[in-house]
């Protein structure tokens, strides 16, 4: 959307003003887009956020289409521009209070202005009411949107509902340098509670019953429920806590706040933390992958099957890498995993045997 279907628009928005009807019908048409034309079940104020905070960073179209009607005012400090002299006449004498070095009496004024040059008076003083230390002219193009963004009147704000989390490292968690693009999406819904639970269907009136499609679980299917309570998840997270403490080499206790934030020890070395990381987040995935087989095809997963599913991802992950990576990159990224291993890396790499892979 931000580079294929939006720039066509960016492209004549400094001339004309997007009508607000169009606008609202396109962003209404992204959102449809985005959701595959199914009910949205994250806010859009949370859409709109930029990665780094937990949002998808979806370009707000009606606010950046604005950011570049409103940078036409850098014209006015451009002399040798032919534009210019309309673009003072038309708004220097209403914007005096912002800009009074562009005024002057020896230059003529509109009292009157088309609906091009309201718009950018406008949304000039909304600016300044903004941020009213920073220079309009001399502002690049990002810091505008991200300015005008600001106006309470464009959408509410997000607002985290545990401001004590460290929100900055919980996002850089989830887009870890070893998470699949899957991995990220799932971690991405389920922090902002986002999957289609069973309790969610309920409460939407679509669903008939809120209990747990697993066989022989009859708790009510909720977001908690799915990945920590259930006993194959838990099962598999009493698994992987054995992983980190004999093999990885810290303890670690997957609790909620872990498996959902992905919160760890952050003076844990940093590769070590990767895959620790990385594991939780398959695990994970497999969990939302079996649950939606037994809604689904009625599909009971135990404990077992799921394991060697997973040590099958791991595998053929490894596998990939060692292919398409040097030895000394593989090491860097992979080198925790090389401690699940009997043998370690005592072959020559040339003729390296995946038999090491085989996790515990």
């Amino acid at each position: 959307m931000n580079v294929v279907l939006f720039p066509l628009l960016y492209y004549i928005a400094p001339l004309f003003p997007c009508p607000s009807r169009i606008c609202k019908t396109l962003v209404r048409q992204t959102f449809n887009f985005v959701w595959g034309g199914k009910a949205e079940r994250v806010k859009r104020e949370v859409m709109y956020l930029p990665i780094n905070k937990g949002g998808w960073g979806l370009s707000n179209l009606p606010v950046r289409c604005d950011a570049f009607l409103l940078s036409n005012l850098r014209f006015l400090q451009e002399k040798d521009k032919q534009c210019n002299h309309f673009i003072t006449a038309n708004c220097a004498g209403a914007l005096r209070v912002i800009a009074p070095s562009f005024y002057s009496n020896l230059h003529p004024h509109y009292t009157e202005h088309s609906s091009w040059y309201q718009a950018i008076i406008e949304l000039a003083r909304t600016f300044n009411k903004l941020s009213p230390g920073t220079s309009l002219l001399n502002t690049p193009l990002s810091v505008i949107y991200a300015i005008l963004q600001n106006d309470s009147s464009v959408f509410p704000k997000a607002v985290r509902l545990n401001p004590s989390l460290d929100w900055l490292n919980i996002w850089k968690n989830v887009h870890a340098s070893l998470a699949e693009n899957k991995m990220i999406e799932l971690g991405w819904k389920i922090i902002n509670n986002a999957l289609p639970t069973a309790a969610t269907l309920k409460s939407w009136g679509v669903a008939k019953s809120a209990t747990c499609p697993r066989e022989g679980c009859s708790a009510e299917e909720t977001m908690t429920h799915i990945f920590v309570q259930c006993s194959v998840p838990a099962t598999l997270w009493t698994w992987i806590e054995h992983i980190f403490f004999n093999t990885l080499g810290f303890s670690q206790a997957c609790r909620e706040k872990t498996i959902v934030f992905l919160t760890f020890d952050e003076t844990l070395p940093a590769s070590i933390r990767e895959v620790a990381i990385y594991l939780v987040q398959l695990i994970k995935l497999h969990i939302w992958r079996t649950r939606c087989l037994a809604l689904y095809e009625k599909t009971n997963t135990d404990f077992d099957t799921i394991l060697q599913q997973i040590k099958g991802d791991v595998t053929m992950r490894l596998k990939c890498e060692i292919s398409m990576l040097s030895e000394q990159e593989f090491r860097k990224r992979w080198n925790p995993l090389a401690l699940l291993t009997p043998d370690g890396f005592n072959v020559n790499w040339y003729h390296f045997s995946p038999q090491f892979l085989i996790i515990i």
